[in-house]
């Protein structure tokens, strides 16, 4: 049963959803069978004291003590509470939406007859799209459908009086621009990284109503296209300017996942102008993850990927805010997955240690660290490497060099990782094997470096040889 649909979702439920499921299980509304009520207290006991289910076949036995096993009953038995449960989900998830079950049950209400009953209904979903703080896409779809339900009782009953036609144009574009943008965005910055190539549909007559102003005195709309502009544009400098100071400003009409997006949006805009040589960018992007990190924007599920963690603290590092580093890794380590909490926040305060000028006490982080993440692993070893040469320790390094190279290969670091580090340490091994005073030596070794790419530490490579 471990690998069952049943259990892998049962897993994941609250101890509050097992509460709540066990009204469900035993209402006959939504069961009729004793079994499969049982089913789920067995699995309510196990996932309690063992974390682990049962074999179908011991489940069997609880559930049916009088039968031989009979494999088809028993998944007819796991199929029954899977879908009870998943009926469970569906209306959880529907109740927690405030707005979504007054408009159902005001479109129940209409198809009645009952007036009253209706605009009551009508009126309290009104309210929640009202009461809501956010503003985004989201907004104008749940507004667009409250005006168009309204139309349908507007138009049968009153067929002569003013009808709200033009409230529902006009959300529904609004819904639509708003949303077009959006997953514009994602889809452009998607491609960087990715070879996939979207056609972007109705896009282009979308930007042409935009460009005449239109609909720009909208937030949400306003933030959007001018990032889009800021992501197409090839002097993009103007564009990204509005689409930041729109973000810090109206953030907060967003929800914060979809602020999370948006953040994200724009520092891997500084990212991809950091990688273009335009280091000033490190200052905005940790303006930016500044500002995101005290609106809370930038967790899920109460978690700080690690991922952001590491490239807010390599932008402190290019901007030298050394001490705001140290109580960024300090306060929001908390924040990280358990599972790479220690690895992440000693990762970082050893790039931090050597950044200040303290390689002993970088090297002891590095050492100590045991980094199940392989590209981790790898650029911990690149800065033990930088350290032993820094260190002069000629011995050490060779030897180190020899075991960064067996580990990559045994490892089977493939693509572009691979390309990363073993360039770094061919570059780093011919520099080393040369006079320092051999001028043509060190202009090989330096259009070396030029010629090859991806290569690991270069600006650090460059600079050693230069110096």
């Amino acid at each position: 049963m471990q690998e069952s649909r049943l259990w892998q979702v049962f897993e994941k439920l609250s101890l509050k959803d097992l509460r709540e499921l066990e009204k469900v299980v035993l209402s006959p509304y939504f069961n009729q069978r004793d079994y499969v009520a049982n089913l789920f207290e067995l699995l309510r006991e196990e996932a309690k004291n063992t974390h682990t289910p049962p074999s179908k076949a011991h489940a069997f036995a609880k559930l049916f003590p009088d039968k031989q096993y009979d494999d088809h009953l028993m998944r007819n038995a796991m199929s029954l509470l899977l879908q009870t449960i998943e009926r469970y989900i569906s209306v959880r998830d529907f109740q927690e939406d405030s707005f979504r079950p007054d408009l159902e049950l005001g479109k129940a209400y209409r198809r009645m007859n009952l007036e009253k009953h209706y605009w009551q209904s009508l009126k309290k979903a009104e309210r929640s799209v009202d009461d809501n703080p956010y503003r985004n896409a989201d907004h104008f779809n749940n507004t667009y459908q409250l005006e168009a339900e309204k139309y349908q009782w507007l138009s049968a009953q009153r067929r002569m009086t003013s009808l709200n036609l033009q409230e529902i144009s006009d959300n529904l574009d609004l819904s639509y621009i708003t949303q077009k943008l959006r997953q514009t965005c994602f889809s452009i910055s998607h491609q960087a990284v990715y070879p996939q190539q979207y056609d972007f549909g109705l896009l282009d007559k979308t930007l042409e109503l935009l460009e005449t102003g239109a609909y720009l005195d909208t937030p949400a709309v306003a933030v959007y296209y001018y990032c889009y502009r800021a992501l197409t544009e090839e002097n993009s400098e103007e564009s990204f300017r509005k689409f930041k100071s729109l973000l810090i400003l109206h953030g907060e009409l967003f929800p914060l996942l979809e602020q999370r997006d948006l953040y994200l949006l724009a520092t891997n805009y500084c990212i991809k102008k950091m990688n273009a040589g335009q280091e000033e960018y490190a200052k905005e992007g940790l303006d930016i993850y500044k500002e995101a990190l005290e609106r809370g924007a930038l967790y899920v599920d109460g978690r700080l990927s690690r991922f952001t963690f590491f490239n807010i603290v390599t932008k402190c590092l290019v901007c030298e805010e050394y001490d705001w580093a140290d109580f960024f890794i300090q306060k929001y380590q908390e924040y990280l997955s358990p599972k790479y909490r220690e690895s992440t926040a000693s990762y970082s305060m050893a790039r931090l240690e050597y950044q200040r000028g303290n390689p002993e006490n970088a090297l002891q982080l590095l050492q100590k660290a045991d980094y199940e993440d392989l590209l981790q692993n790898l650029q911990a070893k690149a800065i033990m490497a930088k350290i032993f040469y820094e260190a002069d320790d000629w011995e050490v390094l060779y030897s180190h060099l020899d075991a960064m190279q067996q580990f990559i290969r045994r490892k089977k670091v493939i693509g572009y990782h691979q390309e990363l580090f073993v360039n770094f340490i061919q570059v780093l091994r011919r520099w080393m094997d040369v006079a320092a005073y051999d001028e043509k030596a060190r202009t090989e070794i330096a259009d070396l470096l030029d010629d090859l790419s991806p290569v690991a530490e270069k600006k650090w490579l460059t600079r050693m040889i230069n110096e």
